[in-house]
């Protein structure tokens, strides 16, 4: 079957991968993850995932996503009278959920978190 073209692994989770990467905005954890759960090897995935999601690629969607997400919480108003407040937390939370690794989330929601913790009595910041 496999010569016919039925049961070629890479093949499908090449296609997986293209498809959730672009049309559903998954980051390569959540990519793995769900190709391990369709019974793709660990190996395989991993390699298919490393081979069509670069780290470039990676950033330039998790900050897109963070933007939609972030302005979608500024059109549901603001949260205790505070339109940040929250923010970097839920901001964090979301991109983990897609599947962001924890290096890129901690750097993209780390401003956020920084400006909801600021004390505005203090004038260092």
């Amino acid at each position: 079957m496999e010569q016919l073209g039925l049961l070629d692994d890479r093949a499908w989770a090449e296609d997986y991968v293209k498809l959730r990467y672009q049309r559903r905005g998954w980051g390569r954890e959540r990519l793995v993850a769900e190709l391990r759960n369709r019974g793709i090897e660990q190996e395989l995935a991993v390699s298919v995932v490393g081979r069509l999601v670069d780290d470039e690629g990676q950033e330039e969607l998790a900050r897109s996503l963070l933007k939609s997400f972030l302005a979608s919480r500024d059109r549901a108003g603001s949260v205790g009278g505070n339109p940040a407040a929250g923010d970097g937390v839920a901001a964090a939370r979301y991109l983990a959920r897609r599947g962001f690794d924890e290096d890129l989330v901690a750097r993209l929601v780390e401003p956020l978190l920084a400006e909801q913790f600021e004390d505005p009595a203090d004038p260092h910041g």
